[in-house]
C-alpha cells in the first residue's frame, strides 16, 4: 500500500475489538464531527498494513463511517491502482446460503448494522 486517504464521521455506533476498537474510542473521545487522516508512503518504502494495525483500522472504520481512498500495488513489480470507495457501495461476501438467499442477506445485514436504525 502506497497512501491513504480517509475520511470517517461517527453517524454509526462502533461494532469493533482488538486496536480498532482503542483507536475509534480515541477518536471519539476528541468529540470531533469528522476525522480525516492521510498516510503516504512511497513504492521503494510502501506502508505496512498489519492485520489488526493502524492503517487497517483506518480502512475499517471508513469503510462504515465515511470513505477512503487508496494507492495500492497489488504485486511487486505491477502497476500501481488508486481505489476510492467515496462513489462505490460495500460489496457484501456471503460465506453459505443458509435456508435461502432472502433471509441469509437479511441476517447478514442486520448483524453488520444491528444498532444503526433507533426504530428498533
Amino acid at each position: 500500500m502506497i497512501s491513504v486517504d480517509a475520511h470517517i464521521s461517527f453517524s454509526n455506533p462502533g461494532h469493533t475489538d482488538g486496536f480498532q476498537a482503542i483507536f475509534e474510542t480515541k477518536m471519539k473521545d476528541a468529540n470531533p464531527n469528522s476525522f480525516d487522516i492521510k498516510i503516504n508512503g512511497t513504492p521503494e518504502h510502501p506502508l505496512h498494513c498489519e492485520e489488526d494495525g493502524l492503517i487497517k483500522s483506518i480502512i475499517n472504520l471508513s469503510e462504515s463511517n465515511g470513505n477512503v481512498k487508496a494507492v495500492v500495488q497489488r504485486e511487486e513489480n505491477s502497476g500501481l491502482e488508486v481505489i476510492d470507495t467515496e462513489d462505490h457501495p460495500c460489496i457484501l461476501k456471503l460465506p453459505q446460503i443458509i435456508n435461502d438467499i432472502c433471509s441469509t442477506l437479511y441476517n447478514e445485514l442486520r448483524a453488520r448494522y444491528r444498532n444503526n436504525n433507533s426504530n428498533e
